[in-house]
């Protein structure tokens, strides 16, 4: 969530009107709790409510972030209304490019891997285009997004492929996008390996009037046996980043990315 601070920067010479002013008060009491609390659905319904469905005119970045905030705790179809809440308006370069991010990501965590293709299909030029140009954690932004679209779609040597294309440099203490990326990539080992299980029990079928029976279980268990391998793996260098990434400005996120990571290995992003 915005800090106050960088939300009051962004509106500059507008903090200084009563209205706003008054927008900001509020906005600092949803955030305070957000410091101590993390995303929960009373967050989310909160800033929703003063934000975009009482408000007046609600700024696209509003908007926007109102998606997120549902996003974050997975309720993907309150996401995605309020999303649709843009679909027909003007907005200028920045707040495309993350309603696009934010619109791919969503769509392909509910698993419409079709949608996800399309949407990807319209706006990729303009999204790399940008993504040149923005910052380093935005950048990786899209490119998480553009995994979870391949992950749905059952690509997921071509999701891995993606979290490396963002080339994202890990800053140490603090870094949240470094946790991302870990928690993605152990997201779709675990989708991944759920199809590994799933292609050695066909070949273990199919391979039933085989006359090297043996053979055939020794390869059945080594596919398993691999594709389990990989997810531990994924698990324990997000658990090592975790302490190496470890000094956070909340106190909520240790608990809150441990949650991620045990989440992740179950399927759940």
């Amino acid at each position: 969530m915005q800090s106050t601070y960088d939300r009051k920067k962004s509106m500059r010479g507008k903090a200084v009107l009563p209205s706003v002013s008054s927008d900001l008060k509020t906005y600092d009491e949803i955030y305070q709790i957000f410091c101590n609390t993390g995303y929960t659905q009373e967050i989310a319904r909160l800033f929703a409510k003063f934000f975009v469905d009482e408000g007046k005119n609600p700024s696209n970045k509003d908007i926007i972030q109102a998606a997120e905030l549902y996003d974050k705790i997975r309720d993907t179809q309150k996401s995605l209304y309020y999303l649709g809440m843009l679909k027909d308006k003007k907005l200028n370069h920045s707040e495309k490019f993350d309603y696009c991010v934010l619109m791919l990501r969503v769509i392909s965590k509910r698993g419409k891997w079709r949608d996800a293709e399309t949407f990807r299909t319209q706006n990729i030029s303009f999204l790399q285009t940008y993504a040149e140009k923005t910052t380093p954690e935005r950048k990786t932004s899209l490119y998480i997004s553009l995994a979870l679209a391949d992950c749905a779609a059952k690509k997921y040597k071509q999701a891995f492929k993606m979290l490396k294309s963002a080339d994202y440099k890990p800053i140490g203490k603090r870094d949240t996008v470094l946790m991302e990326i870990l928690i993605t990539g152990i997201y779709i080992y675990a989708c991944a390996e759920d199809t590994e299980v799933s292609r050695a029990v066909s070949v273990s079928v199919r391979s039933t009037e085989s006359d090297d029976v043996e053979y055939d279980q020794w390869y059945f268990d080594w596919r398993i046996e691999e594709a389990e391998k990989a997810l531990q793996t994924a698990i324990a260098n997000a658990e090592s980043g975790l302490k190496i990434a470890g000094e956070f400005e909340f106190a909520w996120c240790i608990d809150y990315y441990k949650k991620r990571i045990k989440d992740a290995s179950r399927k759940i992003i």
